[in-house]
C-alpha cells in the first residue's frame, strides 16, 4: 500500500515538469518574438486636444534566420539527438514520453542553409501588423503627410523590414517608399574601416570585429505561439539564466558598459532633435522612419539614460527584476517611436511630446507627454554630437 501511495504522489509532479504540457517560456533575449512583450498602439488612449503633426521612429528587423556561425554551431549539435533517443529507449534521462516523441519528429529546416541572415515570414508579418496598428493610430496624420523618410540599413532584413511596414500602413494617400539604405552608417563604417586596415580577402562579421576589440582591451590592462523539441531540456529558471547572460552581453556590448556607446546612440537621437524643431517651428506634417538592428536601439536609450540598473548588473550575481532585459527592449522588430503632438491650450495651442517603447508608453517627464520645452531640455544636448570620433584609428 505504502508503494502504491508512493507511486501515485510521484506522478503528477513527474507529469508537471514536461514541456509539450506547460505554458512555453516565451522571452529569449534578443531572439524574442515581438508579439510576447509588446504593446498596442490602439490600446493607448488618445490625447485630449491633440493631433499628432510629426513622428519619428526608429524600429529593429523582424525575426530573422541566424547567422553562418550560429548554424553551424546547431547542426553540430544534431548527432545529439540520436543519441537522447537511444538513451530514453536505455531508461536514462528525465524527459516526457511526448517530449521524446516530438524530438524523435522534429527535423532541421533546409531554409536555414540558404538564407543566413534573412528576414522570416514571421519577421515579416511583425512588421507588416505593426505598420497596420501604426495607420490606425496615427491616421489623421498619415493622411496629410508633407514630407516622408523611411529608410534602412543595406541588410535584406531591415529592407523587407521597411517595405513590410509601408505595405502594412492603410489608407495612405500619398505613397511612402522606402529612400535608399543609410550610407553613412558610423558603425557600419567602423566596420568598414577595420577591414581595410587589417587586409583579409574574407569579410569580418561584427563577432569577429568584437573579438579582435577583446584582445585590444583585455591585453591592455543569443514565434509566441511554436515550440521547438529541443526547449525540453531546460527549466523555465534555465532559460531565465540563459536570458540573462545574453543581457549581460548586450549590456556590456551596446548599453552601459562602454562609454563610445552613448556617443554612437546620440546620432540618432540628433536626428530627432532637429526633425522635431524642424516641424515645430514650420508646421510641417512629418513621418521619419529608421529600420536598423537591436544593437542602435540599445545605443539610443544609453545615450538617454533609460534602463538604467543600481548596482550595474554583471555576472557575479543574477538580478532578476532589472530593468535592463533585451526580451523587452529589443525584441524582434522592437521599436522607440516619439510623437510630437499640436494640442490646443487657453493662447491658441501647444506643442506637446508623446513616447512609445514597443507601442508602450514612456513617460519621461513624471505625466504622458513632454512639452516642447522639456523635449529641448532633455534632447538639445544630443545636436551637437559627431562622428568623427569614429574617423581616427580607434581601435
Amino acid at each position: 500500500m505504502i508503494a502504491i501511495i508512493c507511486v501515485c504522489f510521484n506522478l503528477p509532479l513527474v507529469y508537471s515538469q514536461c514541456y509539450w504540457n506547460r505554458t512555453p517560456y516565451s522571452y529569449y533575449g534578443s531572439k524574442t518574438p515581438y508579439d510576447a512583450t509588446r504593446g498596442d498602439f490602439r490600446d493607448v488612449p488618445q490625447l485630449k486636444g491633440c493631433k499628432p503633426e510629426s513622428i519619428w521612429f526608429m524600429a529593429r528587423h523582424g525575426a530573422r534566420h541566424p547567422d553562418q556561425e550560429d548554424k553551424n554551431d546547431m547542426k553540430d549539435i544534431l548527432d545529439l539527438k540520436d543519441d537522447i533517443l537511444d538513451n530514453y529507449e536505455d531508461g536514462r534521462g528525465d524527459l516526457c514520453a511526448q517530449d521524446i516523441a516530438d524530438l524523435r519528429a522534429w527535423t532541421w529546416n533546409e531554409k536555414l542553409d540558404r538564407a543566413i541572415y534573412h528576414l522570416t515570414p514571421e519577421g515579416y508579418r511583425e512588421l507588416l501588423d505593426f505598420g497596420d496598428r501604426f495607420s490606425v493610430k496615427f491616421q489623421s496624420l498619415l493622411e496629410n503627410l508633407d514630407v516622408s523618410l523611411i529608410r534602412s540599413t543595406k541588410e535584406q532584413r531591415t529592407i523587407k523590414s521597411a517595405r513590410a511596414f509601408i505595405e502594412g500602413l492603410k489608407n495612405i494617400k500619398k505613397p511612402i517608399v522606402v529612400d535608399d539604405p543609410i550610407s553613412d552608417d558610423p558603425i557600419a563604417r567602423l566596420q568598414a574601416n577595420v577591414q581595410r586596415r587589417v587586409g583579409l580577402d574574407f569579410e569580418l562579421s561584427p563577432k569577429n570585429i568584437l573579438s579582435i576589440y577583446n584582445l585590444c582591451r583585455n591585453y591592455r590592462s543569443y514565434s509566441v505561439l511554436k515550440r521547438s523539441p529541443w526547449c525540453a531540456v531546460f527549466s523555465d529558471d534555465e532559460l531565465m539564466i540563459l536570458e540573462y547572460v545574453e543581457d549581460i552581453t548586450h549590456y556590456y556590448r551596446n548599453g552601459y558598459g562602454h562609454s563610445t556607446n552613448i556617443l554612437l546612440g546620440a546620432l540618432g537621437l540628433k536626428d530627432l532633435y532637429q526633425k522635431f524643431e524642424k516641424a515645430s517651428k514650420e508646421g510641417l506634417k512629418t513621418l521619419t522612419g529608421y529600420f536598423t538592428h537591436d544593437t542602435m536601439l540599445h545605443m539610443i536609450y544609453t545615450a538617454m539614460g533609460l534602463y538604467m540598473d543600481y548596482p550595474k548588473i554583471s555576472g557575479l550575481e543574477r538580478v532578476k527584476h532589472r530593468q535592463w532585459r533585451t526580451s523587452f527592449l529589443t525584441p524582434f522588430a522592437a521599436n522607440f517611436v516619439a510623437v510630437l503632438h499640436r494640442c490646443e491650450s487657453n493662447n491658441g495651442f501647444v506643442h506637446r511630446v508623446q513616447f512609445l517603447v514597443n507601442e508602450k508608453e514612456l513617460h519621461l517627464c513624471g505625466d504622458r507627454t513632454c512639452s516642447l520645452e522639456e523635449f529641448r531640455h532633455k534632447f538639445q544636448k544630443f545636436n551637437n554630437a559627431s562622428s568623427d570620433f569614429c574617423n581616427g584609428d580607434y581601435l
